[in-house]
């Protein structure tokens, strides 16, 4: 009853698309939930083919196949990723003042959803929820910019290169 009721009231107003019909605010998050694990599926894919293909290009660069120690990056970097984000997670509840509201989401989990609901209707502010939305939706947006501006830049391995180094390869290999 809490999670439903947390999202009724929280992510009506939280989440809007303009793109979308503003029905119910269930609907507007479980299609923008929708349409981020395609998008997500997309990267990742992308990610494990950069990966893959920088096999290759390590292999031609410096003589040596190391697929064990490239392949062993990912799960490394995900977990050093996920620290991160738990860190700027919580530096987000703290700077936004909104970690009060996490304590007592916390504290009376629980206790019926009626309570909690009150209780944070009582706290959470307008610049709260702005802060959030800053530190929710523009600052992880900007992070992707960056992010595609970075690999746009470094990441020059294109197919025509790719299939150049592999031929290198093989023909080393003989």
């Amino acid at each position: 009853q809490f999670y439903k009721n947390s999202f009724r009231v929280q992510w009506h107003n939280f989440i809007k698309i303009p793109l979308l019909l503003e029905i119910d605010g269930k609907i507007n998050l479980f299609l923008l939930l929708v349409l981020i694990n395609i998008c997500s599926g997309v990267v990742y894919t992308v990610i494990f083919l950069f990966m893959s293909n920088t096999i290759e290009y390590n292999e031609w660069k410096f003589g040596a196949r190391k697929e064990s120690v490239i392949f062993s990056l990912r799960p490394f970097s995900t977990k050093l990723a996920s620290s991160i984000q738990q860190g700027i997670t919580s530096l987000a509840l703290i700077s936004t003042g909104a970690i009060g509201v996490s304590n007592i989401i916390s504290q009376y989990q629980e206790e019926s959803s009626q309570k909690i609901q009150e209780e944070i209707e009582k706290i959470i502010t307008p610049e709260m929820t702005w802060g959030l939305k800053v530190w929710a939706i523009l600052i992880p947006a900007l992070m992707l910019f960056i992010t595609l501006i970075i690999t746009a830049k470094f990441y020059k391995l294109n197919e025509e290169q790719y299939q150049k180094i592999c031929q290198d390869i093989e023909k080393r290999n003989k």
